[in-house]
């Protein structure tokens, strides 16, 4: 039975999967490591503390391959470090979000030393001063951090990167926004995604459920009620009269969910269709196309 608790299950989830393909290792020795993250896909992004003086270093790439890395900057007024890699990764870097509200749920990444996500979530306790779209202060949260934990990225609830994270005053965690790495690679922090928006290919429409459709915890979903020949939805085995639950665990019940969800940085990516048909619940991959201009 799906329950709210296990919708936001998945959804988190589906955050941490998102994300994991832009995780790096710094590797500083033989059982030592520091997570990093792509900011472009031959630099990566740390953290200052602790990190030892160097200008090489070997740096496990998402794909799993071991690439040797210069430090271009580090800083200790910012607490962050940047490393070029000798040959750029194929994974796209994180796309960038709004700046966090005290109370709102953050996602903290760390790499193991295969590169592979660890997670935890936390709460904003406070956010430093805001520049138009970018925090240009600190922001502090609710969850403790040791220096040599940090330097992952932090994702906000719709899995858009925050920053870095850092060990603040009193080991308490907290973010170095997106502007604090712009200011140490002396660059501006890169544009949102632009372009045509994420298509699935269908037509769709709100129903609230009962029965079965209810008894699922769904309650609300969006129903096929057209589909367009060679689209995305068809190539994937979506048929008219599916509803709709949720795409990688999030719920899509409301027109807003759904035109979030489906930005621009989407394109491309392949996505898990949780939805109900003849009574009973299928999971279908669909992959992202272009909106037409049509």
């Amino acid at each position: 039975m799906t329950t709210p608790l296990t919708r936001f299950s998945d959804a988190m989830g589906g955050i941490v999967a998102r994300a994991a393909p832009a995780l790096a290792a710094v590797r500083l020795g033989p059982d030592r490591q520091r997570t990093a993250f792509l900011w472009q896909p031959d630099l990566v992004i740390t953290a200052e503390a602790g990190l030892p003086t160097l200008d090489a270093c070997a740096v496990l790439r998402p794909d799993g391959a071991v690439v040797p890395g210069r430090m271009t900057r580090r800083d200790a007024g910012s607490g962050l470090a940047a490393i070029r890699l000798a040959a750029p990764a194929a994974t796209p870097a994180l796309s960038h979000g709004m700046p966090p509200q005290a109370g709102a749920l953050v996602v903290l990444i760390s790499a193991t030393a295969e590169a592979a996500p660890s997670a935890r979530l936390a709460m904003v306790r406070t956010v430093g001063a805001v520049a138009g779209e970018h925090a240009a202060g600190p922001i502090v949260l609710d969850a403790s951090m040791e220096p040599d934990q940090a330097g992952g990225p932090v994702l906000d609830a719709s899995g858009h990167l925050l920053g870095v994270a850092l060990a603040g005053p009193g080991l308490f965690a907290m973010i170095a926004p997106a502007a604090s790495v712009a200011g140490l690679l002396g660059a501006p922090v890169p544009a949102r995604v632009n372009g045509p928006r994420g298509w699935l290919g269908v037509s769709l429409q709100p129903v609230e459920g009962s029965g079965r459709f209810r008894w699922l915890g769904a309650g609300k979903g969006r129903r096929v009620i057209g589909m367009y020949p060679g689209g995305p939805g068809a190539q994937a085995g979506l048929m008219v009269g599916d509803v709709l639950l949720t795409l990688d665990g999030t719920p899509i019940s409301g027109s807003g969910t759904l035109r979030e969800y489906l930005s621009p940085e989407r394109v491309g990516q392949p996505i898990d269709v949780r939805l109900l048909r003849d009574g009973h619940v299928r999971n279908v991959r669909v992959t992202v196309a272009p909106q037409p201009d049509d």
